[in-house]
């Protein structure tokens, strides 16, 4: 997942602990090497390779469950959230390697190949295929969401009583740790430079059980383009990277909802994207957004449902 991911688990005992912790790494470790598009032969690259030709692609039934998702979320967003994104998201990254924002002809390109539309899925007989040559499947707003969703399931099964892994911001934490009420999780200032042990917001600590959180955000992410610093996060819809969303976290009841709709809440901003996240059962949302050169802290209205004093 290009990412470190940290796995804490108990159990009844030593064994099913263990064996906990090798069902939840096998299933990280198959689902990243079929998922990631810059694994030469994963199923997504393939699905990339074969984008514009017949017939379409077999798949690993969890592609096309994880594309299911993301088309919901999709629709749920207004478009604010595409798996389709891959072409723009390559774009920025060639850009950054010379240090230039693209150019007007660039952008329309690689946005026109962008798009639901393009993407068709048969769940039935785990089939995808891209309609026009260059479109690319990028997972990087849901993947790794859904892979810790798929490691606790696995984990869960082979005797986990409580665990908690952590995917490089992508966190869930299962049942409660002995002696202990709920996981502790600090959510990081985006604001304060990066330290041996990680800043954090004052007093922010979010407390979880069987809930996951994810934050998108621009402190670690960012392109320098014309001198200038821009966010990871490309709006699918306009083509450019966002801009004044310093940071999102999302608490919900799967890991795969958490990261997609950090990375649509992002995308639609802070009055939309509070909007979509007051819609939605079972979710909580705290936005940071930049706002007079000062970062302004939106809370949805259950959110302090899960902050805990730091102690």
């Amino acid at each position: 997942m290009g990412t470190l991911v940290t796995v804490t688990v108990w159990a009844e005992a030593a064994s099913q602990a263990d064996g906990a912790l090798t069902d939840g790494f096998g299933t990280i470790e198959r689902l990243s090497a079929r998922l990631s598009h810059r694994a030469p032969h994963s199923d997504v690259s393939r699905v990339n390779a074969a984008a514009g030709h017949r017939p379409p692609v077999t798949v690993c039934p969890e592609l096309c469950e994880l594309l299911e998702a993301g088309r919901r979320f999709g629709a749920l967003s207004d478009g604010a959230f595409d798996v389709t994104v891959g072409p723009l998201v390559a774009l920025y990254a060639r850009a950054s390697r010379v240090g230039r924002f693209p150019a007007d002809a660039e952008l329309a390109h690689a946005r026109s190949l962008v798009g639901w539309g393009g993407l068709k899925i048969e769940s039935g007989a785990n089939r995808v295929r891209l309609s026009r040559q260059d479109m690319a499947l990028d997972l990087g707003g849901i993947a790794k969401g859904y892979i810790v969703d798929r490691a606790v399931e696995a984990m869960r099964r082979a005797g986990a009583t409580a665990a908690l892994v952590d995917a490089g911001g992508d966190i869930y934490g299962l049942g409660t740790p002995p002696r202990r009420d709920c996981w502790r999780i600090a959510v990081r200032d985006p604001a304060a430079p990066s330290g041996p042990t990680g800043a954090v917001l004052p007093d922010l600590v979010l407390s979880l059980i069987d809930r996951a959180v994810a934050t998108s955000g621009d402190y670690e992410r960012f392109v320098t383009l014309d001198g200038k610093r821009y966010s990871h996060i490309v709006d699918p819809r306009s083509g450019r990277p966002v801009a004044h969303m310093a940071s999102v976290t999302v608490i919900a009841e799967q890991c795969t909802e958490a990261d997609a709709l950090a990375t649509a809440v992002s995308v639609l901003g802070p009055d939309k994207g509070l909007a979509l996240i007051e819609s939605l059962p079972n979710v909580e949302a705290l936005i940071l957004h930049k706002a007079g050169g000062r970062l302004r802290r939106i809370r949805s209205s259950g959110f302090a449902q899960y902050e805990r004093a730091r102690a």
